[in-house]
């Protein structure tokens, strides 16, 4: 994976980290003080947060793209199957078969909607952009490392 790619998955993963990623560490009971999660005091988020403002100010069309695809986008519901894709909400924890015969149970799964006018050229500037400014490596935190490998088990 590039370092342009795990910039790209630190991107995707800002919203959830800004709000508090769980980490795998056991809370000690003594700890009552409410902090930023560890993946977001790793050097790379900080890195992100550094020059986030920075692409505002000298891209600011593929910012907003940027912005509209990882940081702004909407939520819809949907029954997914894994064999024939999605289907109408409604339907989620229904049974339907594939041929030959093959009961499946159609999953609920919550779908990122990115508004329409988002240029995927655009995104891929602002990833470049913020990959030519990058300092030091853009390692993925281990909390975010999880989600994502189990994001893609799932996808597959």
């Amino acid at each position: 994976m590039t370092r342009r790619d795990r910039i790209a998955v630190l991107v995707e993963y800002l919203i959830d980290v800004r709000e508090g990623l769980p980490d795998k560490e056991p809370i000690h009971a003594d700890e009552l003080i409410a902090l930023m999660c560890q993946a977001w005091n790793s050097p790379a988020y900080q890195e992100l947060e550094r020059l986030l403002p920075l692409l505002r100010k000298h891209e600011r069309r593929a910012y907003w793209h940027l912005c509209e695809r990882y940081l702004r986008y909407g939520e819809c519901r949907v029954a997914w199957c894994r064999r024939c894709g999605y289907h109408h909400a409604s339907k989620a924890g229904q049974v339907h078969r594939h041929p030959p015969g093959r009961a499946v149970q159609l999953r609920p799964k919550v779908l990122r909607v990115v508004n329409h006018a988002v240029d995927d050229a655009l995104v891929g500037v602002a990833l470049n952009w913020l990959d030519a400014h990058w300092q030091g490596e853009a390692v993925i935190p281990k909390a975010v490392l999880a989600v994502e490998s189990e994001r893609r088990l799932r996808a597959a």
